[in-house]
């Protein structure tokens, strides 16, 4: 249950396949029956129990499609010791019959030119970025909109790399472990442009303190998340991979009859960049400060390197300390903080490698060794 929760909060696409007792005796409480479906249901897209052998290429099939579509997660598939031992004659199905799932791609015209015209108006605006945009694959086209208004982009836990740390307009992971730049710049902010991205607890804080002058632009391809914790302003449900691209050309036949002056918005946040700089405290013994072993990690690394941490303090270390440039770099448990996650083993680099590559060393780092 515990990779199953992992998997729904941070929108990982994952089918889980359990064994369940004969069809014949479920209910009865027969020897190691569990519920594991009603057990897992708060926790998935959906859940299936299969009984009849036939049903299996059916309900596998649409188990895929549900974990890996719309807002990816987790799919549970239970079943019974019956089916599994049956004969069956397979067939792999043309449709797969998922009445009243039709997860919702393109934003709405209306309100992506609404958007457009909020984030022309204003003075202080800020992009917002989560894993959901890393999720989307749309980070080329979020670059493309983040450099053509100029505005500060601050990148969650879940969004590190979605945007490079290198560039210009980065500043910081916000929240209760994100540098003073970030948090200042959503907590000053006059607009936040939120794409993918939730609102946790982690970043807000107290939500009736957080960013209070600001209106809210929020883009997810989940409804359930938008205005879940913060108003939306304006409301864009769909795909970042579709929504981007449409809210970039609208965006710029806002800015070519006005563009905002932003000098004076980015004076005050590089100042605070300047003044509050990530750093730690030299130890009294003369030893080594583990942000800075972290970051010499980093810096040794290289650009190809992928780390993947547990959690705790060495996980926030890690996330603040190596410079991510690039999307699936950084691997991490966010909503359900697993402990563990870093654990690797070697067969984890192989399905990636060629059957006629030599097998070299993985480059994954675990952060917490």
């Amino acid at each position: 249950m515990t990779p199953i929760a992992d998997a729904h909060m941070d929108s990982v696409p994952m089918v889980a396949i359990t064994g369940q007792v004969n069809a014949s005796v479920i209910g009865t409480d027969a020897f190691q029956e569990a519920d594991i479906a009603s057990i897992c249901a708060p926790i998935t897209k959906h859940t299936y129990l299969v009984q009849d052998p036939d049903e299996i290429p059916r309900v596998l099939a649409s188990a895929f499609h549900l974990a890996s579509s719309g807002r990816p997660g987790p799919v549970l598939v239970d079943i019974t010791k019956s089916a599994q031992s049956a004969r069956t004659t397979f067939s792999w199905p043309p449709k797969m019959g998922l009445q009243g799932y039709k997860p919702v791609t393109k934003g709405h015209g209306k309100q992506v030119r609404e958007a457009a015209k909020l984030i022309a108006a204003s003075n202080k605006p800020v992009f917002y970025i989560g894993g959901g945009l890393i999720k989307a694959e749309a980070h080329e086209e979020f670059r493309e909109l983040a450099e053509l208004l100029g505005a500060p982009v601050v990148s969650t836990l879940m969004g590190r790399g979605a945007f490079p740390d290198s560039h210009t307009l980065h500043v910081g992971m916000p929240g209760m472990h994100g540098t003073v730049s970030a948090v200042a710049a959503l907590q000053q902010s006059d607009l936040l442009i939120t794409l993918g991205a939730r609102f946790d607890d982690r970043v807000t804080g107290q939500l009736d303190s957080f960013a209070p002058e600001a209106k809210v632009i929020h883009a997810d391809v989940d409804p359930a998340e938008i205005s879940k914790n913060r108003h939306a302003d304006v409301p864009i449900v769909g795909s970042l991979e579709e929504i981007i691209p449409d809210l970039t050309a609208a965006l710029r036949q806002e800015l070519d009859a006005h563009r905002p002056d932003l000098s004076p918005w980015w004076n005050r946040i590089d100042r605070l960049r300047d003044t509050y700089p990530l750093g730690w405290t030299a130890p009294e013994d003369g030893g080594l400060a583990p942000q800075q072993i972290i970051k010499k990690i980093g810096e040794a690394s290289g650009p190809e390197a992928i780390y993947a941490s547990g959690v705790g303090q060495h996980q926030m270390w890690a996330a603040q300390f190596v410079s991510y440039d690039r999307p699936r770099q950084w691997l991490n448990s966010g909503g359900l903080g697993t402990m563990g996650y870093a654990v690797l083993k070697q067969p984890w680099a192989q399905p990636w490698v060629s059957p006629a590559a030599p097998c070299g060393p993985s480059t994954a780092t675990a952060a917490s060794r």
